[in-house]
C-alpha cells in the first residue's frame, strides 16, 4: 500500500487543476475540471504513468472514493477508460456541499499490485447554484409582458 502527504488544491489560487504523486515506479495525475472546483459537477481525469518503462498504463482498474467530514460514508465511483484517449480514466462527481474533500484513488494493476493515492480538494460555493432570484425575476417580467397587453386591450375595448 502507498501512503503520501496530500496535496491541497485551493480554488483561491491560480492552479492548473492538475495534481500528481509518485509512488514507486508510477506517477498518478489527477486533473480536475473546472480548475476551481465548485459545488456542482466536476470532471476528473486520471493518468497513471510508468516512470521506468516511460509509458502510460491503460489496463488498470481505478476506483475513486470521495469523502467529506460532514457525510457518513464516502461516495464511490469507478474511473472509466476513455476509448479515444486510452491513457485517460474519466469520472464525474456532483459536489453537493462546499468545504474540504478528500479524494482517494485506489488503483489495481494487472499484476495484482495495489496503490492508494490521496488528494485534498477545497470546493467553493457555486454562485450560480442558487437561481431562485433569477426565477422570481423571470416570472415577474413574463407576467408583465403577458398581463400588460391584456389590460391595455381591455381598457381600449371599453372606449
Amino acid at each position: 500500500m502507498f501512503t503520501a502527504q496530500p496535496n491541497f488544491l485551493n480554488a483561491d489560487t491560480e492552479l492548473t487543476g492538475n495534481r500528481s504523486k509518485i509512488s514507486g515506479q508510477y506517477e498518478t495525475t489527477l486533473k480536475i475540471n473546472p480548475r476551481e472546483p465548485q459545488v456542482g459537477i466536476c470532471n476528473f481525469t486520471i493518468n497513471l504513468f510508468d516512470i521506468e518503462n516511460k509509458k502510460y498504463i491503460t489496463d488498470a482498474k481505478i476506483e475513486i472514493f470521495i469523502n467529506n467530514q460532514n457525510i457518513d460514508k464516502p461516495y464511490k465511483s469507478f474511473a472509466l477508460s476513455n476509448p479515444k484517449i486510452p491513457q485517460d480514466y474519466n469520472a464525474k462527481f456532483n459536489f453537493k456541499k462546499s468545504g474540504d474533500w478528500e479524494i482517494k484513488i485506489k488503483i489495481s494493476l494487472a499484476d495484482t499490485q495495489h496503490q492508494d493515492v490521496t488528494f485534498q480538494v477545497n470546493v467553493k460555493e457555486n454562485p450560480l447554484q442558487s437561481q431562485l432570484e433569477g426565477t422570481i425575476l423571470w416570472i415577474f417580467v413574463s407576467s408583465i409582458l403577458i398581463i400588460a397587453p391584456i389590460i391595455i386591450w381591455y381598457k381600449n375595448k371599453k372606449h
